[in-house]
C-alpha cells in the first residue's frame, strides 16, 4: 500500500505515520478532552483502555489505514501536534471525509486550520476528489468553527451510529435535504456534516496551497 506523500505549509510538515509515533498518539488519544469527541477511536469505551488503545493504533499503523494519514508536526522539529488525513465512508453515499485530532496544547494556534487546508489542497488538486466532506459532534464547537473558517458549508445533520464515521457500516440511510438520518440505529450520535465541492474550492483564489515533497 502506497503511503501519502509530504506536505508542507508555512510552519507545518505534514508526514507519513511510522511505529515510533505510537506513544506520542498514545498520549494523544488518551486525554480526555481530545477523545471526547473523537469519531477515530471505534469500538474503544470511553475512557480508553490504553493497552487495546495501543494495539488499536499499531494496527493502523501497520495496516496503513486510513490511507491518507498525516503526523502534523512543527517545520523545522520533531514532535506530534496531531493527526490529520482523508478517509472513505458509505453513509448513504460515497465519500472522501476529512478527519483530524490535535493535542491540546495545539489548539488555538492555527494549526489545525493550516494543516487541513494543506489536506484539502492535496485532496482536491492532486487526488481530483469531487467533493469532502466532515463531520464534527454537535456539541464540539471548536471542530465546526473550523470547518466554516476553512470554507465548508454546514448541509445539515447526521446521525450515524455509536461507532467511527470512518467504519460505519454499509447501511441503507434516508438522504432528505442534506441530512443524513440512519434510520436503522438506535443508538445514534448527532454530527454535524459539512461538505465542500472541488470546483468551489478551485475558485476560492485566497485558498492557500500547499507544497508537495517526497522527503
Amino acid at each position: 500500500m502506497r503511503a501519502p506523500p509530504y506536505l508542507a505549509t508555512a510552519r507545518l510538515r505534514l508526514r507519513p505515520r511510522r511505529r515510533d509515533d505510537i506513544n506520542a498518539i498514545l498520549e494523544m488519544d488518551l486525554d480526555p478532552e481530545v477523545y471526547r469527541y473523537s469519531e477515530m477511536l471505534p469500538s474503544i469505551p470511553k475512557p480508553p483502555d490504553p493497552a487495546t488503545l495501543r494495539e488499536t493504533i499499531k494496527s493502523q499503523i501497520k495496516s496503513g489505514l486510513p490511507r491518507d494519514s498525516w503526523v502534523v508536526e512543527w517545520k523545522d522539529q520533531p514532535g506530534l501536534l496531531g493527526l490529520a488525513g482523508l478517509g472513505s465512508a458509505s453513509i448513504g453515499m460515497e465519500a472522501n471525509v476529512l478527519w483530524f485530532r490535535f493535542v491540546r496544547s495545539a489548539w488555538g494556534q492555527g494549526i489545525a486550520s493550516e494543516a487541513v487546508h494543506a489536506i484539502l489542497g492535496h485532496g482536491f488538486r492532486v487526488l481530483k476528489h469531487p467533493t469532502i466532506v466532515a463531520f464534527s459532534h454537535i456539541e464540539n464547537w471548536r471542530s465546526c468553527r473550523l470547518l466554516e473558517k476553512i470554507g465548508m458549508e454546514n448541509v445539515g445533520i447526521a446521525v450515524v451510529e455509536q461507532r467511527s464515521i470512518l467504519s460505519a457500516p454499509r447501511s441503507s440511510a434516508l438522504v432528505r435535504g442534506g441530512n443524513i438520518l440512519n434510520i436503522k440505529c438506535s443508538a445514534g450520535i448527532k454530527y454535524m456534516n459539512y461538505r465542500l465541492e472541488r470546483r468551489a474550492y478551485l475558485d476560492r483564489s485566497r485558498s492557500p496551497l500547499a507544497t508537495t515533497s517526497t522527503k
